[in-house]
């Protein structure tokens, strides 16, 4: 997990005089030729990402959940000529400056993680596999003065929607992969994380209300937009689809989120970016 969590990071724009006004995710991938940032195309079109000076904030290696302080490295990143978009996907790819070497990022092999995206299509158990859709939220941005407290949580889910065939660009709409979160799971937590899991679940209900609301924009999951969705297998975590949106099903308890399959962005993207179907000229760091 922890080579994982230095493959994404949280997107974050601010003023001149250093006011955050809106974040997000976004992960770090090798596809093709080019290393790059993968994020949702809504993230970067939005007025606050475009008029503010966006980064890249990525956490140190070795990330604890003991309360410990750290600093997360920071990287300009121009969101303005992206490399590539997909409106019917929501994705944007980004180029990626260089990065701070304490940082030791990694970039994850978009190759290997595609063809997991399309095994977990057809298998017979697609709805019984856990999941954890990775991001920073909007609440867990905690500022007192000059000081910034950022929360990465991932969340576990489970497929409740994935058609099996893939996406056929300009013939069928592009599918969703739909995940039923269970953020508000009670089963036991950790000793000592107890006072942590009540807080959340507190938050989320009260997101949940102020989403619900007549014309709400709301999201109880702002700021996992552009956040990578994993699925946990023995030999690791795959990338099987990218967060583009989320919220509650008023219905009931459930709570949703959509994302776009990543066979489907990586399959559109090297129709139209011929470095993305080049051999590698940069050595992978995963």
């Amino acid at each position: 997990m922890v080579d994982f969590q230095r493959s994404y990071g949280c997107l974050v724009s601010r003023t001149k005089s250093g006011e955050y006004v809106a974040k997000a995710t976004g992960f770090l991938a090798r596809i093709g030729s080019r290393n790059v940032l993968v994020t949702a195309l809504h993230v970067i079109q939005s007025q606050e990402f475009q008029a503010g000076q966006v980064h890249l904030l990525l956490p140190p290696a070795g990330i604890t959940v003991d309360g410990t302080k750290y600093e997360f490295y920071s990287a300009a990143i121009d969101v303005g000529t992206p490399l590539w978009t997909s409106e019917a996907l929501d994705i944007a790819i980004l180029d990626v400056p260089p990065l701070p070497e304490k940082a030791d990022a990694k970039f994850i092999d978009s190759a290997s993680h595609e063809v997991c995206a399309t095994k977990l299509r057809t298998s017979k158990h697609k709805h019984e596999m856990g999941l954890l859709a990775f991001g920073f939220p909007n609440w867990g941005h905690v500022t007192t003065g000059p000081n910034h407290a950022l929360a990465a949580l991932p969340l576990p889910a489970f497929v409740a929607r994935l058609d099996k065939d893939a996406w056929e660009e300009g013939v069928t709409p592009p599918p969703q992969l739909v995940l039923q979160v269970e953020a508000k799971n009670e089963a036991e937590v950790p000793k000592g994380a107890q006072e942590l899991a009540t807080q959340f679940r507190k938050m989320l209900d009260a997101q949940t209300v102020q989403a619900s609301a007549p014309g709400s924009k709301v999201s109880p999951f702002g700021g996992y937009s552009g956040g990578p969705v994993a699925l946990l297998c023995p030999d690791g975590l795959f990338i099987v689809g990218v967060i583009t949106d989320g919220g509650p099903i008023l219905e009931g308890a459930a709570h949703r989120m959509w994302a776009s399959p990543w066979d489907d962005v990586c399959a559109s993207l090297r129709q139209s970016a011929p470095w993305a179907i080049e051999s590698p000229e940069i050595p992978c760091t995963d």
